[in-house]
Parts: C-alpha cells; structure tokens; sequence
C-alpha cells in the first residue's frame, strides 16, 4: 500500500480512509463477469392507408420499415488487466472514455454497494445502416375506384447505440446491489441491473422497454420476449387509433455474454 499518502495518521480510523480513497481511486472490476453487450435481430413495422378505415379520401400510403440489427456492431468490455497501467495499476477509465477503445465499456463496483453496476462507455460507433423505410403512394379517382400506385420513395436507416445503465436523472439508481450494507438484498427489480437505452433508430419504438437482470446471477439469459410483447402492443394500440392498416413482427434480442 505504498501509493497510500503517509499524511495519514497511523490510527485505525485514517488508515482505513486511506485505504478507502485508494480503493475508489484505482480498477476494481465487477464480480459480475458480463463480457459482451449485442443487440441484434430484426424488426419489420408497415401501416399501409389502404386497409385504414380512417382513410376516405383519394390519396393514401403504405410505409414500410425494415431493420436488420445481426451485423450491428457489439461492445465489449475490458477489465482491469487490459487497461493502461500507471505505477504498476490499472488507470481507472473515465466517463469521456480514457483507456477504453471504441465499442468498449468497463465495469467496476464500490466497496460500499459491492453488487452495484458502475459502468463507464468508451468511444461510440460511427452510424451504421441497420435498414431501409420505403413509402408507396396511391391516388384514386372516387372512393369506390382501386388504389393505383403513382410513386415511391426509400431511404436508409441508420444508427448509433450507447447502452446505459441506470436512471438517466438519478444514474445511482437501477444499477444493482444498492443496499447500504454492501450485502446482496432481495431478488428483486429495485436490486436489479436495468437496461433501458436502445439503438436510436428504434428509441421511440421501444421507449418504456427495461430489461432486468440480477447483478449476481453468473450467467444472463438473453431477451427476447420483452421486445416481442412491446411491438406487439404497439402494433394493437396502432390498429386500434387508426382502425386497421398496421402489421409488424420481430426478433430483437438484447444478447449477453
């Protein structure tokens, strides 16, 4: 404990201090051994006018979006031996990404929430294409005539993803482990880690989606069914506005190892 500042008086209580401040100050990893994050899977959402009950006009169309996210790049995490060292200790990454590289994220705990999730991002992604929205127009010249296609417009979606960890507004929240005694607590939501940032071509899609999962389970299950049962509502919620016209499935899946 050399590092530790000999203006310390040699007593229990500021010995412990310094050890204290030594401790927050250098990498302690994570128990927890997640090593990779991925979102991946697919997501098709279409409204076509044409089968809206709403639409009593002469000019309708149909959107359809398709989203691919299988070669959306992951981000790994990097633990404390593979970070830079400064006098023979890891540096301890900041939240602008010291030591981490792009597509990294580090996780470290507190000797006083030992379960808690502290989790720093490194660089993010330059945006990558993850699909394509496609709008087809109709016209027809009364309303008893058929639909007649008269254009069509495409463009690529692109996205980035930052994963986060936690209440936005209060980041020590939902991050695991919180009780004050540093022990393991109940098996619970509020001791769990919370997942609720998505790549943000679908942000608006799956806004309110959380995924929780327990900080000293060793091994987590990925998910799917969350993101299956979201869309799914969504897609009702849709029909039942504009009675008719919205169709969808997916298979996203938020994937750990």
């Amino acid at each position: 404990m050399s590092a530790i500042s000999s203006v310390y008086a040699n007593n229990f209580d500021s010995v412990k201090i310094a050890k204290e401040n030594f401790v927050n100050q250098y990498v302690n990893n994570h128990p927890n051994r997640l090593s990779v994050l991925r979102f991946t899977g697919t997501l098709n959402i279409e409204f076509d006018g044409r089968n809206s009950a709403l639409v009593t006009g002469l000019t309708t169309n149909k959107t359809n979006t398709d989203y691919d996210f299988s070669t959306f790049p992951e981000w790994t995490r990097r633990f404390n031996e593979q970070l830079p060292t400064l006098f023979g200790l890891a540096q301890f990454p900041t939240p602008s990404g010291h030591g981490l590289e792009k597509g990294e994220f580090y996780v470290f705990q507190e000797i006083y929430y030992f379960w808690r999730f502290g989790i720093y991002f490194g660089l993010e992604y330059d945006p990558f294409k993850v699909g394509e929205s496609t709008t087809i127009y109709y016209e027809r010249d009364t309303v008893d005539d058929p639909w007649v296609e008269t254009s069509t417009e495409s463009s690529d979606i692109e996205t980035i993803w930052i994963p986060y960890i936690g209440d936005p507004v209060f980041p020590a929240e939902n991050q695991g482990g919180d009780p004050i005694s540093g022990g393991r607590g109940p098996d619970d939501n509020d001791n769990s880690v919370a997942f609720g940032a998505w790549p943000s071509a679908v942000s608006d899609l799956l806004n309110g989606v959380v995924v929780y999962r327990l900080p000293w389970d060793v091994n987590w299950e990925n998910e799917s069914d969350i993101f299956a049962d979201h869309i799914a509502d969504y897609i009702a919620a849709n029909n039942e506005d504009d009675e008719g016209g919205w169709t969808g499935s997916t298979t996203i899946a938020l994937e750990f190892s």
